[in-house]
């Protein structure tokens, strides 16, 4: 609930990024609503979502915190490389949001 009130959001084409950030490893929640389908296709974005998660394993060690992904109707089409992507580029982005914010205090 952190990351929704208090952290950094991240606006993609593919979903939106939530970033609350502490000084625990990286710990990803994933929300899909109804709106994007059944519960077919909405477990098929979560694995989608979950893989791209799991590729980039190693490259998501620098980072700290809890991380919320709501995921945008575009996602379903989208190739599995620019999921990675996106997801990688969202969170480098957060990170800096983060670095700026605290300089600001």
């Amino acid at each position: 609930m952190e990351a929704a009130s208090r952290g950094v959001r991240v606006h993609t084409p593919l979903f939106t990024l939530l970033h609350y950030k502490n000084d625990s490893p990286p710990h990803f929640g994933l929300t899909v609503t109804k709106k994007m389908g059944n519960a077919v296709v909405r477990n098929r974005i979560k694995r989608r979502l979950r893989g791209a998660l799991d590729a980039l394993a190693d490259t998501t060690t620098p980072f700290q915190g809890h991380y919320v992904i709501i995921a945008k109707p575009t996602l379903i089409t989208e190739p599995f490389p620019a999921i990675t992507e996106t997801i990688l580029y969202s969170l480098k982005k957060a990170e800096t949001r983060n670095q700026n914010a605290q300089k600001k205090e």
